[in-house]
C-alpha cells in the first residue's frame, strides 16, 4: 500500500509547533494553577498569622493593663508596709522606757535612792548613768547583786563611794553606770 500525503510539509511542521505550543501552554496552565494554589495556601496562612498577631496584640494590651494594676498594687503594698513598719517602730520606741522601768524598779532596794539618772540610747541598748545614795554598804551590795543577776543589765560599773555622817545616820553617795537591753519579747509585741 502506498501512502500519499496530500498535505504540504509546512502544515505538518505547523501542526508539530501547535502541539508543542499546546503542550507548553498546558504545562504553563498547570504550573500557573499549582502556583496559584500555593499562593492561596500562603495567603490563607498569612491571613491566619495576621489574625493571631492581632489576637496576640490584644492579649498583650490586656496583660500590660493587668501588669500595670499589679505594679500599682505592689507599690501600694510597699507604701503600706513602710507605714506599718514606722508604726511598729514608734510603738516599740514608745514601750522602751516603760519596760525599762518595769525591769529596773523591782531590783532597786528600798534603802537606795537615785538622785539623778541620765539615759543615752545606743542602738538597741540604753546606757544608764546614775547618782545614788544608800543607807548602808549592804544596800549597795544588794543592789549590785540584783543588777548582775538581771538578764537585762550589763556592763555594771560602780564609781567611788563617799560617806557622810549625821547624828542620826550614815549616808553613802556613789555613781553607777550600766547598760540596759530588754531580753525577751516586749509587752504587747503580738499586736505590732
Amino acid at each position: 500500500m502506498i501512502k500519499i500525503n496530500l498535505l504540504p510539509p509546512e502544515y505538518e511542521e505547523a501542526q508539530k509547533k501547535k502541539e508543542v505550543i499546546m503542550l507548553g501552554g498546558g504545562a504553563g496552565v498547570i504550573l500557573i494553577c499549582v502556583l496559584t494554589f500555593f499562593w492561596f495556601i500562603q495567603k490563607s496562612r498569612a491571613a491566619a498569622l495576621e489574625g493571631k498577631i492581632r489576637q496576640s496584640e490584644a492579649d498583650l494590651q490586656t496583660f500590660q493593663t493587668i501588669i500595670g494594676e499589679i505594679n500599682q498594687i505592689e507599690a501600694d503594698k510597699k507604701r503600706k508596709e513602710e507605714k506599718l513598719n514606722v508604726i511598729k517602730s514608734l510603738n516599740r520606741s514608745r514601750l522602751i522606757y516603760p519596760v525599762l522601768f518595769e525591769d529596773f524598779i523591782p531590783i532597786v532596794p528600798a534603802d537606795v535612792w537615785i538622785t539623778n539618772m541620765a539615759l543615752d540610747e545606743k542602738g538597741d541598748s540604753i546606757k544608764i548613768t546614775m547618782s545614788c545614795r544608800a543607807t548602808s554598804n549592804f544596800a549597795v551590795a544588794t543592789w549590785l547583786t540584783n543588777l548582775q543577776q538581771s538578764p537585762h543589765f550589763s556592763g555594771i560599773n560602780l564609781g567611788s563611794i563617799s560617806y557622810s555622817r549625821s547624828e542620826q545616820s550614815t549616808t553613802l553617795s556613789f555613781s553607777l553606770d550600766c547598760s540596759y537591753q530588754h531580753r525577751g519579747p516586749l509587752p504587747l509585741s503580738e499586736y505590732y
